[in-house]
């Protein structure tokens, strides 16, 4: 890319947080076979990218609210992109690690997916928690 499309793209990058981006908090999760808890050797972070969600509560596909599945599977899910640029923490965020949306009143999210394959932003897929 010519250096002056890559000067106008952070520019557009940083325009964009500061008008639609929200606080998060990172909280690293140490994966285990049973269970999970905050990484101790990860510290917690903040980021800031625009959170988009979905329509509606989340819910599993029973339609229900239980939060005894074995597997977390998101039908309204919510994404945060992040520009790398500008959060280059967002680069250590691992699946199964724990985002809380300060903006929107704490609410707790977990990483289901790392979408990477985008030119500015790294896109976070999130389940609710």
């Amino acid at each position: 890319m010519p250096p002056i499309w890559r000067d106008r793209l952070a520019r557009v990058r940083q325009a964009v947080d500061g008008q639609f981006g929200e606080a998060v908090t990172v909280t690293p999760q140490a994966a285990g076979d049973f269970s999970s808890g905050p990484d101790p050797a990860r510290p917690a972070f903040p980021l800031v990218g625009v959170l988009v969600t979905g329509q509606g509560d989340q819910s599993n596909l029973d339609g229900g609210a239980a939060r005894s599945w074995r597997v977390s599977i998101p039908v309204s899910e919510a994404e945060l992109h992040v520009d790398p640029d500008a959060w280059p923490g967002v680069l250590d965020v691992r699946q199964g690690d724990h985002l809380t949306a300060d903006d929107r009143g704490g609410t707790p999210y977990e990483v289901l997916r790392i979408d990477r394959g985008h030119r500015n932003r790294i896109v976070l897929r999130l389940g609710a928690r």
